[in-house]
C-alpha cells in the first residue's frame, strides 16, 4: 500500500521545508522552498537543514538559500535533518557497513528496513526509530517497496576508535 507520503514524494521534485523567524517581535514564515533529492547509492537523500554548534536565534534568511550537500555533521554539537528514500536492495549500488561520528535518531515513516549489526539483523516497520549511537551498521530494504526514513543526526566526540 502506498502512503499519501510516498506519493507526494513521486509527484514532487522536492520536500516542502518551511522555515519560521521572527519580525519586528512577530513569528513569520522566512522560507517556505522545495528542497530537492540528491542521488547517494541509489538512494534519495533530502538534506532538509543543519545547524553548526549552538544555534543562533534569529535566523538569518540567507541561510535557507543554501543548499545542503549531503555529509554528516562534522563537529560535536553540529546537526543535520534529511528524509531518505531507501529503495529495495536490488537497486542499491553498495549499501555497506560504516560507523558515523555520530548520534542519530532514525525513524521509518514508510516501508520496511533491516539494519545490520556485527551482532545481527534487525527488521524495522513504520513508526520503529532506531537510536544509532555511531556502530557500525548497514541499511538493507529486503522488500519490494521504498522504504521513508526520516534522521536527526547529532556530531559527537568518539572517546573510542
Amino acid at each position: 500500500m502506498i502512503t499519501d507520503l510516498e506519493e507526494r514524494l513521486r509527484e514532487k521534485a522536492g520536500v516542502r521545508r518551511i522555515v519560521t523567524g521572527n519580525r519586528d517581535g512577530k513569528s513569520v514564515v522566512i522560507d517556505d522552498a522545495d528542497i530537492p533529492a540528491q542521488e547517494l547509492l541509489g538512494a534519495k537523500i533530502f538534506e532538509l537543514w543543519e545547524t553548526m554548534g549552538i544555534p543562533a536565534m534569529p535566523v538569518d534568511r540567507e541561510k535557507c538559500k543554501t543548499p545542503l550537500r549531503f555529509k554528516m555533521p562534522a563537529h560535536p554539537g553540529d546537526t543535520r535533518l534529511r528524509l531518505t528514500v531507501i529503495p529495495p536492495d536490488k537497486q542499491m549500488q553498495g549499501s555497506g557497513m560504516h560507523i558515523t561520528r555520530s548520534v542519530d535518531y532514525d525513524l521509518v515513516l514508510s516501508g520496511e528496513l533491516w539494519m545490520e549489526l556485527d551482532d545481527g539483523f534487525l527488521s524495522l516497520k513504520p513508526g520503529d526509530c532506531v537510536i544509532q549511537n555511531g556502530t557500525r551498521h548497514a541499511w538493507h530494504n529486503r522488500s519490494a517497496q521504498d522504504c521513508i526514513l526520516l534522521s536527526v543526526c547529532i556530531g559527537t566526540k568518539r572517546n573510542y576508535e
